[in-house]
């Protein structure tokens, strides 16, 4: 071999991205159904912000509910899952907006802390309604 230091510098460098996952976090799988009164709450938008006490930006993992009210969190360019830890969660309506009121009630518990474990998570909301 011509470069062994040169090969040996390319072959950490590519350990270390595959070891990582180039992200630099941790993520994790997360689905869950979100219920208002008690039943599904379909077209919604599920919205995990995960805390960033570390000086950086965590990308932040979106769903939304289907006729079942059940969701499936994606982060930026379509990965599965969100940041490992806590996270802020919103509910929002189907356009991003804030959620006021769903079936013509006003609705609390739209934003809520949840925790996201290493391994696959299954995170069901209540949404109350007033």
């Amino acid at each position: 071999m011509r470069h062994p230091a040169r090969a040996l510098a390319i072959a950490a460098t590519l350990v270390a991205l595959v070891g990582c996952g180039g992200e630099g976090f941790d993520s994790a799988e997360v689905t869950g159904t979100v219920t208002a009164g008690g039943k599904p709450a379909p077209g919604l938008m599920i919205q995990f912000e995960p805390a960033d006490g570390e000086g950086t930006k965590l990308p932040p993992a979106t769903g939304f509910t289907n006729d079942s009210g059940r969701y499936v969190l994606l982060r930026p360019g379509g990965k599965s899952g969100a940041v490992v830890g806590k996270n802020t969660v919103r509910i929002l309506n189907g356009e991003g907006a804030e959620l006021a009121r769903l079936g013509g009630k006003e609705v609390s518990g739209v934003v809520v802390d949840r925790e996201v474990k290493p391994g696959p998570n299954v995170i069901d909301i209540e949404i109350t309604l007033k």
